[in-house]
């Protein structure tokens, strides 16, 4: 489901139901689903415990209370349109545990002629701004992928450390990579 709060209680009370009814309809199905929601707000919140994959945005609201309480109702966390900026697409996820994230990448405000094959009923259109010779650069993408190499970068040390503890002759390496990752992490701040 995708943002069932902006109905109110209402939308939140039927994808409760919906995520109750795809759990039973899960058990027939060979090999399974995993049933997610991307959550606009709290009226949601009765959904998590039906969730295996729960994607809060900021209207939700993201706190630390709310990763909290993804975690105790089972929930894998996810995020999405959290902003533009490095730190959303890295160091932010490096710290909450989250699994992954999503973006509106493509979405600009209508303009121009309108296009059957490349709007929404809400007038907005998808695509990148082409110029004469292909599209336009996209400073932003760069900022993305500076972001998901920050992550890769925290993700590399966590992976690396767990293959080297219980190793004697890593100790040394391993205790100075786990106070370089906690230093890391203390130092990254919420949303």
């Amino acid at each position: 489901s995708d943002e069932l709060s902006n109905y109110g209680s209402r939308g939140g009370e039927w994808g409760k139901r919906h995520c109750e009814l795809l759990r039973e309809i899960r058990r027939e199905v060979p090999g399974g689903f995993r049933v997610c929601a991307s959550l606009n707000g709290r009226p949601e919140a009765p959904m998590l415990p039906l969730l295996d994959i729960a994607i809060p945005n900021g209207g939700f609201p993201i706190t630390a209370q709310t990763l909290e309480d993804i975690r105790q109702a089972g929930c894998e966390p996810w995020f999405y349109n959290l902003g533009w900026d490095r730190f959303t697409w890295g160091f932010f996820l490096a710290k909450t545990g989250a699994k992954g994230r999503l973006q509106w990448h493509y979405r600009t405000h209508y303009e121009g002629t309108p296009d059957l094959f490349n709007t929404l009923t809400g007038g907005l259109r998808f695509g990148l701004p082409l110029g004469p010779d292909g599209p336009y650069q996209m400073g932003w993408f760069e900022i993305v992928r500076e972001g998901i190499d920050d992550l890769r970068y925290v993700q590399t040390l966590r992976t690396l450390l767990a293959e080297a503890r219980g190793q004697p002759r890593a100790a040394q390496a391993v205790a100075a990579g786990e106070k370089t990752l906690q230093w890391i992490l203390d130092n990254i701040h919420d949303l």
